[in-house]
């Protein structure tokens, strides 16, 4: 069957009060999401994403990702049949940037999935949840941006709250987390 690739990007936008902050990037007011469709006739439909703008991650800029995923998927096979294909895909891209293969393997194993009826975790072998604990970070930013969120996000049910550090000096980080002993106690 005749294979299709497109490879889409999308800015994803935080609201201002949520900018992503961190001591590695500085501000990032967006993802910029890379989204690799694969369609093999009508047998065959699978969607990757990854990130372009986490050079401190990937140790590759932004502006180079797309090229780097357009690059690995010239030089696939793309005739292989996509099991065969993502089995082989560790020795045909090993010099591939790992966010380029990331990527191809990210729409290699949705497609497989959604192929078998299933989600990506039970293809995976894991086990589909309705839901998991998880946290919520709390990233830098002004005082009063860092209350509210934290507010917000104990009110919609986080107890575990990541808190960025290392961006300021030691004694605000400090000043923060008493903040928030202060106001949540231990459960938090």
């Amino acid at each position: 069957p005749m294979v299709t690739l497109r490879l889409l990007s999308a800015d994803l936008h935080y609201p201002p009060e949520l900018t992503l902050h961190t001591a590695a990037s500085g501000a990032i007011g967006s993802l910029a999401a890379l989204f690799l469709v694969i369609e093999r006739g009508a047998s065959f439909h699978g969607v990757g994403e990854v990130r372009a703008n986490i050079a401190y991650l990937t140790h590759l800029p932004a502006e180079q990702v797309a090229p780097a995923i357009r690059d690995l998927c010239l030089r696939l096979p793309w005739s292989m049949p996509p099991d065969e294909l993502l089995h082989a895909l560790p020795a045909l891209a090993a010099d591939a940037p790992n966010i380029a293969r990331a990527a191809v393997e990210n729409a290699l194993v949705e497609g497989l999935a959604r192929q078998a009826g299933q989600p990506v975790a039970d293809f995976l072998g894991g086990a589909w949840q309705a839901s998991t604990p998880t946290n919520q970070c709390l990233f830098w930013g002004p005082d009063e941006r860092f209350d509210l969120l934290a507010e917000r996000y104990v009110a919609e049910g986080f107890s575990d709250l990541k808190v960025r550090i290392a961006v300021g000096d030691f004694a605000h980080d400090l000043a923060r987390l008493s903040r928030l002993r202060a106001r949540f106690g231990a459960g938090i």
